[in-house]
């Protein structure tokens, strides 16, 4: 064999070797986040048998903290006497959460009540069950501009909703929309062991929206207080403010008829004199959650509104991914920094990029990581194992 080759051959090998050595610390590397939190969205918890199989997982992979799904679209996973059971329930009298508590808490994982708060409905269907509130009171669902002044409920609309895909939003600043929801928040307080509440969509569907017909009415009416104009004269407002103040107006108005949910829910939790933890999925940009959604995350955490919030970072790029931690590390104290879980999602990129970013926001500082979601890994168990060895106790 020449020298040539045998050189060409060592070189391969050292190469391979490395390589190899890369890929083993990649994957071994042990993170120690103090909070490990997993969601489960609302399909895993049809039965006792797949609970069981989500939390003998979660032990198994050293998680301690699991946000359950039991408000997805309106409806509930748990007994409810007033809000319509889950149609992803068979009929009979098995209550989720209360089973997924107890089974947790006798595991020693703290328990989470994930909750859909704003989004009511995605389906191109009505709900099935006529008590729904999407049925009941289609006047609370939010619109765009184009939809204000007409009926908010077309079967044009429930088939190409164009403003967005997500679905139908309850408007914030409806003025009984927050009173039902702290109802909700009120009942899973009173009749569950919760170690926490967690809100998602706690915010407005996009930009776009803003125009159900009583909200508007309710911003109109809080400038013409603010301005001293009332009777007759409303009708000569909006030739005495500018339009860009009229805008300035509008946005605060969105913004706090979200942020007094929150303000609300943490007033319940204090007098209830219980240790739980509420925390909010939020959007990872800090200023497009304000400019695009109304979600004004910075503020309930420098207030002490909520305890934690999870960064949905789930953007596949990481470059993006990490303009949004130097975003949040330039923006926040110390003392918010440190309430912030960084959420990771499985469902649009491969588990490398996953351990990459679980490894980039360890070293950023965060000491909890979320991962989106427990259904996603377990479809793909063997592919997400470099991703749950990630995943290690701080102890």
């Amino acid at each position: 064999m020449s020298d040539p080759i045998k050189i060409k051959i060592r070189v391969d090998v050292i190469i391979t070797l490395i390589f190899f050595i890369f890929i083993s610390n990649l994957y071994s590397e042990n993170l120690h986040f103090k909070n490990r939190c997993l969601w489960v969205v609302r399909y895993s918890l049809s039965s006792k048998s797949s609970i069981d199989k989500m939390l003998e997982f979660a032990v198994k992979h050293n998680f301690n903290h699991i946000f359950v799904q039991v408000r997805g679209r309106g409806d509930c996973l748990y007994r409810s006497s007033w809000i319509p059971r889950s149609e992803v329930l068979k009929s009979g009298e098995f209550d989720p959460l209360e089973y997924v508590i107890d089974e947790g808490h006798r595991l020693q994982l703290n328990i989470h009540a994930w909750v859909n708060v704003y989004m009511l409905w995605s389906a191109e269907k009505k709900p099935l069950e006529g008590h729904h509130l999407f049925n009941r009171h289609p006047d609370w669902l939010d619109a765009v501009e184009e939809e204000s002044q007409k009926y908010l409920l077309t079967d044009k609309r429930l088939h190409t909703d164009f403003s967005g895909k997500e679905g139908f939003y309850l408007a914030p600043h409806h003025p009984k929309v927050n009173p039902y929801l702290l109802a909700v928040f009120k009942e899973l307080l009173d009749h569950y062991k919760l170690d926490g509440i967690h809100l998602d969509y706690v915010r407005y569907k996009n930009e776009f929206h803003g125009y159900n017909p009583v909200g508007i009415e309710q911003i109109k009416n809080n400038i013409y207080s603010e301005y001293g104009f009332y009777g007759e004269l409303k009708k000569t407002l909006i030739n005495k403010i500018s339009y860009g103040n009229y805008l300035i107006q509008r946005e605060d108005f969105l913004l706090n008829s979200v942020t007094e949910l929150v303000l609300k829910l943490r007033s319940f939790i204090n007098n209830s004199n219980r240790e739980i933890i509420l925390s909010a999925a939020v959007k990872p940009n800090l200023k497009l959650a304000k400019q695009l959604y109304f979600q004004e995350w910075d503020i309930w955490l420098s207030g002490g509104l909520v305890d934690w919030v999870l960064v949905m970072n789930y953007d596949h790029s990481f470059k993006t991914f990490a303009d949004n931690i130097t975003t949040i590390e330039n923006q926040l104290s110390q003392t918010e920094f440190s309430k912030i879980i960084m959420g990771v999602a499985l469902y649009n990129q491969t588990p490398e990029d996953a351990v990459k970013k679980i490894k980039y926001s360890y070293n950023a500082g965060f000491s909890g990581i979320a991962l989106f979601s427990y259904n996603v890994i377990d479809e793909n168990l063997n592919k997400m194992k470099p991703v749950l060895s990630m995943i290690t106790s701080d102890k």
